[in-house]
């Protein structure tokens, strides 16, 4: 089936730790995709309920008190479920994004499942003779403008979606010309 013909719903989010049966998901950002055009894109900071640590503050910049007014996951699951519900669930390395969504899902008693495309595998797959498939290689690869890759909100700016439809897979676009695109950001980090 060709990429155009797929509804995707490209994820990224940034947590508390590595643990998705223990730490929270702390921000996400969502590009939904349907017949090869953007068409709706979400992006918020949310309330962990727990302290981040001192390490992942460092890693996505994201702070404490970046979340005070933050919203929580249960605040925001159906509009998130509403993005995600009959897409491919796609993201860099996405065991890892969809194991913590299914967790804050189950947290609130939503059973949540999606066929999933993990964009490192692809990489691995259109490009084997590469040795680098991590976010970093394919950013520089791709010529996609990041100032920081940690922090899941890139994927939702303008900026970054406007890379994303100039990114030609293997001679395959991801995203064509956009239609009007519906836009919800919910709370925006005070750095």
């Amino acid at each position: 089936m060709p990429l155009d013909d797929l509804d995707l719903a490209i994820v990224d989010v940034e947590t508390t730790g590595t643990a998705s049966h223990y730490h929270r998901i702390i921000e996400i950002a969502v590009l939904r995709i349907q017949s090869g055009h953007l068409v709706d894109k979400y992006s918020t900071l949310l309330d962990p309920e727990r302290a981040i640590p001192p390490f992942i503050e460092t890693l996505t910049g994201i702070k404490n008190k970046d979340l005070k007014n933050a919203p929580t996951f249960r605040q925001v699951k159906n509009h998130i479920y509403n993005l995600l519900d009959g897409a491919i669930f796609v993201a860099h390395n996405a065991k890892f994004d969809y194991t913590f969504l299914r967790e804050e899902f189950e947290r609130e008693k939503i059973n949540y499942t999606a066929k999933r495309l993990c964009t490192m595998r692809l990489s691995k797959t259109l490009f084997p003779g590469l040795k680098k498939h991590n976010l970093d290689s394919i950013i520089e690869r791709f010529g996609i403008k990041c100032s920081d890759r940690h922090r899941a909100c890139l994927l939702y700016t303008s900026d970054a979606a406007d890379d994303l439809h100039c990114v030609d897979l293997g001679g395959r676009r991801i995203i064509k010309k956009k239609k009007k695109i519906q836009s919800h950001k919910s709370h925006k980090s005070t750095q």
